[in-house]
């Protein structure tokens, strides 16, 4: 049915944060993990169902519900609204409910999601958390994660012990326009050594919704090239702490692009840029050199699909840039586009990338390892101690070094890794 409430323009905040306690203790070929979690949500203006399931799979057979022993809860569906007919753990089919937002629905806090005890075991060494979240509100919404996966895995008890894959952190669902949208996140949990016991382990996500609106008085835009900010942004007494970036103009749905910063005078287009995540939006064509060179506030960027190429001295001097998702599509990285990252701790380059500029990852001090997972046409130099294994484990040894890279593989700084520990 159609939803009666309408959202503002505003941008509006829902944030889910799943923490997840891991206690282990070995057995000859078993290992039982107590997980207790908590989701708890603070929303305004914004509807969104959840739906939370523990998996288990292992290296041949693809993850699926597992089976609950006695006291656990492995199945979650939550709301952040009042629903016609909310989903039952029995129900099979879409028609056996309908968990649209009532006419005069209001804002409710998501009930407690609380595990229990999950086991991996040498045939099920894999254990997967998959939420799937579907978006009730007629904007689309971003969702963010965030998680302590570098903390888990630098744990000495861990390292070599548990890999962790997760899909991507940053998802648009779309509004709702009688089709609900939905978005899915998983985080697994591979273990690969069952030879000694580990104690109790935290691993935490946080799940931040905003309302996917863009401001458009907050940027200059001239022939459908956004070339700064505006005195309205740079004038606001409060920043917002996360910046929309439109990947279309206002009117005419016209796809626009990101203008090159000020290489002569070293100001970049977003010269006095505040807000600490950065979300472009679909459309956008193209991003230009010293877009954000020296933005030290920035902490989060998303770059959609459709930009194929990030340019020279892009990123320069982002200091505090601790998460970045470059699309499938993207096939060059310039000279020094991230030159100087010194809080980047990884990054994931598409096998779209075939050329990579000089100096693109140099001078990234927290960088601990490059995930290239395709091969480039001619190699790319790399300073310093770095090593070429097959997974994003810290290195058993630190032989033999590499001095480029160029084929597939999980490339490790060592000074990073040394320096986390």
């Amino acid at each position: 049915m159609k939803k009666k409430t309408k959202l503002i323009g505003a941008i509006f905040a829902l944030c889910t944060s799943l923490c997840m306690l891991v206690v282990g203790v070995l057995a000859a070929s078993q290992v039982s993990l107590n997980v207790s979690s908590s989701v708890s949500f603070e929303a305004s203006g914004v509807y969104v169902k959840a739906k939370g399931e523990v998996q288990k799979g292992n290296d041949t057979t693809e993850p699926t519900r597992a089976s609950e022993p006695s006291g656990s809860d492995y199945y979650y569906i939550g709301y952040s609204y009042d629903a016609q007919d909310e989903e039952q753990e029995s129900d099979t089919l879409a028609s056996d409910y309908n968990d649209t937002p009532v006419g005069t629905s209001s804002y409710t806090p998501m009930t407690t999601w609380t595990i229990g005890e999950v086991e991996f075991s040498e045939t099920e060494n894999i254990i997967r958390y998959s939420l799937t979240f579907t978006n009730y509100s007629e904007k689309d919404i971003q969702a963010t994660i965030t998680t302590n996966k570098d903390t888990f895995m630098q744990d000495p008890d861990v390292q070599g012990k548990v890999e962790i894959e997760e899909t991507s952190t940053s998802i648009i669902i779309g509004g709702y326009d009688g089709t609900a949208q939905t978005g899915t996140y998983t985080i697994s949990m591979k273990l690969t050594d069952f030879s000694s016991s580990f104690a109790s382990k935290s691993l935490t996500i946080d799940v931040n919704f905003l309302t996917n609106t863009v401001n458009y008085d907050y940027f200059n835009i001239q022939d459908n090239v956004i070339t700064g900010l505006s005195d309205e942004y740079k004038n606001l007494e409060t920043k917002p702490e996360v910046l929309i970036i439109p990947g279309k103009s206002k009117e005419g749905n016209v796809p626009l692009s990101i203008g090159a910063g000020d290489e002569i005078r070293k100001i970049s287009t977003f010269n006095g840029l505040s807000s600490s995540i950065v979300i472009i939006k679909e459309g956008l064509t193209s991003i230009g050199s010293w877009a954000f060179r020296n933005c030290s506030n920035l902490t989060s960027i998303t770059i959609p699909e459709g930009v194929t190429s990030i340019e020279d001295s892009t990123f320069d001097g982002c200091s505090s840039l601790t998460s970045i998702t470059i699309p499938e599509g993207v096939t060059s990285i310039g000279s020094s586009a991230f030159h100087n990252c010194s809080s980047l701790k990884s990054v994931t380059v598409p096998s779209s990338v075939t050329s990579m500029g000089a100096y693109a990852f140099d001078l990234c001090s927290s960088l601990k390892y490059i995930h290239l997972q395709g091969n480039l046409n001619s190699s790319y130099s790399l300073s310093g101690t770095w090593v070429k294994t097959n997974d994003a484990n810290e290195p058993s040894s630190w032989t033999p070094t590499v001095k480029s890279m160029q084929t597939a593989g999980y490339y490790h700084q060592q000074s990073a890794w040394e320096s986390a520990t």
